[in-house]
């Protein structure tokens, strides 16, 4: 059994998600896709959920090209552990960065990486092309833009910043935008504001041997 420190609930698809987390025995990112949104709970509690350690069963799926994705064993069910607590947040985004950080997008070999921004300029939310359901986050295209030691990152070029399919996030900008659109700009400043005044961190996926990526994590925690 791996215990597994979640960093990131990510969108996949309509009705499934991805868990982004720290092997905590291994050492290592792992993936875990194709989880249905309807996720169990176990007393209530969450199975997967952000700094939650879960222990689960889980294996190399060798069917993905990505070296992280793995597939989980449900004959042994996975149930959370209390491992971390609030005080060990910072601590461990610190860690991660600073062992895992890249200078430039295609700095990395590996297809998970934690990165802290030093400059995070805009935040952008858009109905995806010809589609004409708006009421659900998945038919919604939230970007940041921002720059790291000078860089920014932007995957394409026609486009700008990185697009976020953090879930929660996407699901708190699509509600501005959906029912409350006026106030979209007072949020967009207020939030940047508030991103570049904490300590900010983006997990950042890759995909199509490193010439793609997207924000599959947003982390903002107070200074101690």
């Amino acid at each position: 059994m791996a215990n597994l420190l979640t960093l990131a609930l990510t969108e996949t698809t309509q009705t499934q998600y991805e868990v982004v987390a720290w092997d905590l025995d291994e050492n290592k990112w792992v993936l875990l896709p194709k989880l249905p949104l309807n996720s169990a709970t176990i007393d209530n509690k969450p199975v997967w959920d952000l700094f939650q350690v879960t222990s689960a069963n889980i294996a190399r799926d060798y069917t993905e090209a990505r070296s992280n994705v793995h597939r989980i064993d449900y004959t042994i069910p996975p149930k959370p552990v209390d491992i971390i607590t609030g005080d060990d947040r910072l601590k461990w985004l610190h860690k991660l960065s600073l062992n895992k950080s890249v200078d430039t997008p295609i700095g990395t070999t590996t297809y998970v990486t934690m990165v802290e921004p030093d400059n995070i300029t805009d935040i952008i939310m858009t109905p995806k092309e010809n589609v004409a359901e708006l009421r659900r986050p998945f038919f919604w295209e939230n970007r940041i833009e921002f720059q790291l030691n000078g860089v920014t990152w932007e995957p394409a070029m026609s486009k700008v910043g990185v697009a976020c399919k953090d879930l929660r996030w996407k699901t708190f900008w699509h509600e501005i935008a959906l029912n409350r659109p006026t106030y979209f700009l007072a949020a967009r400043n207020k939030w940047l504001k508030f991103l570049s005044k904490n300590k900010t961190f983006f997990v950042v996926e890759y995909y199509n041997n490193h010439r793609n990526y997207v924000i599959a994590g947003v982390h903002s925690l107070p200074y101690k």
